[in-house]
């Protein structure tokens, strides 16, 4: 964490939703406010690079769940080498009608204490 010396408003938006544990669907009507798809669609690139960046310094951790409601026995913790394919995927930040596995960011202790 030597490198880090701070927070973009959107990293720290992530890291407060993050402290309750968030859907990656959820991140974005977060920061568009409830906004329309489109305007969703249009958050994830710049979601994506913040999650990026807060799993990097080990501020979050993203799990996979495989159903809803989720069991926290059956998280699974997606590693760092894989978390940029899976967050660029359009589809995982889309709401679903069915839940089936959902991904979840995590606040860690460390990034707790940014908070």
């Amino acid at each position: 964490m030597s490198n880090l010396t701070g927070l973009a408003p959107i990293e720290h938006l992530v890291l407060e939703e993050a402290d309750t544990d968030a859907l990656l669907w959820e991140l974005a009507a977060t920061l568009t406010h409830n906004g329309t798809q489109d305007e969703r669609i249009e958050a994830v690139p710049l979601l994506a690079d913040a999650l990026m960046s807060l799993a990097g310094y080990g501020l979050v951790e993203v799990h996979t769940f495989p159903a809803w409601p989720t069991d926290p026995n059956e998280a699974v913790l997606i590693p760092l080498d894989q978390l940029a394919q899976i967050v660029r995927e359009m589809d995982n930040w889309l709401w679903r009608d069915e839940f089936t596995a959902l991904i979840v960011v995590t606040l860690t202790d460390a990034g707790g204490a940014w908070l």
